[in-house]
C-alpha cells in the first residue's frame, strides 16, 4: 500500500477507484481469474510513472510493512530500476503502538480500537483490496492521534 502526503480519506478512496494505476489494476481481474495479464515489467514502469504523478513524496505503508515492501521493493529495482519510496516503509501495526502506548504484541488487530475498522472493507486477500483496507486502516490511526493530540492540548 502506498500513501502519497495526504490525510484526507476521500483521496485515498479516489485514488483508489477506478482511475489511475489502481484502477487499471482492479479492472484487470473479476474474482480470482485474471482477465488481463501485464508483464511485470510494464506493470511497475506504470507503477513508477503513477506514483510520481502524485503530490508530495510517496511514502510506503504496510501491515507488515517488512514483507510487502521487500516484496514491491525487489519488484521496483529489478523491473523499473529505482523505488520512488528510497529504503523505507512505515508499518501500520508499529505506528498502531505508538499511538496506543502499548507493546508490539498488544498491538495486534484484535486489541486495536473497533473503530478503527468501522468503515474498512471486509479482508479478501485480495491484493488491491487489501492494500485499500490498510490504507484506510491507517488513516483511522492517524486521525485518533491528532484527536488524541488535540484533547491533551
Amino acid at each position: 500500500m502506498l500513501l502519497a502526503q495526504s490525510s484526507d480519506p476521500a483521496w485515498l478512496v479516489a485514488r483508489s477507484g477506478h482511475d489511475g494505476f489502481l484502477g487499471q489494476a482492479r479492472e484487470g481481474f473479476r474474482g480470482d481469474a485474471p482477465r488481463c495479464v501485464v508483464e511485470a515489467k510494464d506493470a511497475m514502469l506504470d507503477y513508477v510513472a503513477w506514483l510520481e504523478k502524485l503530490p508530495g513524496k510517496p511514502v510506503f505503508v504496510g501491515y507488515p510493512a517488512s514483507y510487502d515492501f521487500m516484496f514491491v521493493y525487489w519488484y521496483l529495482i529489478r523491473f523499473a530500476g529505482k523505488s520512488p519510496f528510497s529504503f523505507s516503509a512505515l508499518d501500520i501495526k508499529s505506528y498502531a503502538m505508538a499511538i496506543l502506548g502499548t507493546t508490539y504484541k498488544d498491538a495486534s488487530k484484535r486489541k486495536m480500537p473497533k473503530d478503527w475498522f468501522v468503515s474498512l472493507p471486509k479482508h479478501r486477500h485480495v491484493a488491491l483490496d487489501d492494500a485499500i483496507e490498510q490504507g484506510k486502516l491507517f488513516l483511522n490511526i492517524m486521525a485518533h492521534g491528532r484527536l488524541q493530540r488535540a484533547v491533551s492540548l
